[in-house]
């Protein structure tokens, strides 16, 4: 059975399991709702009043089956962010980054701007220093900041992280030594799973 077949239920019970992404579902969702737009031209040999009052409340099944399963997405992320960026902060402590601090910020978006992604938006907080407030990472961070937090995002992620081609600007900015070469150890450990590609001045980068 296609996972656009389930019901909301069971699709709740197997992402819980951890059988399918919360993506996953939500794009099961979205086909689901375009096969019953869809299923309008079948109805017109019914009267017209018919056809529509049936796909109406079709559309309205998929559409409540959707908002549960955003809810759930939701509960999922949100359960999960404390756990994430303590280990995100852990890993940025061998990449020169000892007293970086991260957060993760969700933000709900009305109904008519939910995507594949899920019902709201995902932004990710960073304070370089101790003391310093949490700012939006995409405003704050430098270039080799950035690619460090990257790398050590990735290496937290894991298998779980599916993009194929990873590419590190500047991820040896400002370092040296030992740091070095644990950035060459993550680097390597990522390219077990990925193609990395990393523009670097050090030899234990490149290496």
């Amino acid at each position: 059975m296609k996972l656009h077949e389930l019901t909301a239920h069971e699709l709740s019970e197997r992402l819980a399991a951890g059988e399918v992404s919360a993506v996953e579902v939500t794009e099961a969702h979205f086909e689901r709702i375009g096969e019953v737009e869809g299923q309008v031209d079948a109805f017109l040999a019914l009267t017209r009043d018919e056809a529509l009052e049936q796909a109406q409340r079709d559309l309205d099944e998929a559409e409540n089956q959707l908002k549960i399963s955003a809810t759930a997405l939701t509960q999922v992320r949100k359960k999960h962010i404390r756990n994430f960026v303590a280990k995100l902060a852990e890993a940025s402590q061998e990449l020169a980054m000892p007293s970086a601090s991260f957060d993760v910020r969700i933000t709900e978006l009305p109904r008519s701007s939910w995507t594949a992604d899920g019902p709201h938006t995902v932004e990710f907080l960073f304070s370089p220093n101790k003391g310093e407030p949490l700012r939006p990472l995409v405003k704050i961070a430098s270039g080799g900041e950035i690619s460090r937090v990257m790398l050590a995002l990735k290496s937290v992620l894991g298998d779980a992280d599916t993009t194929p081609i990873l590419v590190f600007d500047e991820v040896d900015s400002g370092i040296g030594g030992s740091t070095a070469m644990s950035i060459g150890s993550r680097l390597q450990e990522l390219s077990k799973n990925h193609q990395v590609l990393a523009v670097t001045h050090l030899a234990q980068v490149a290496v």
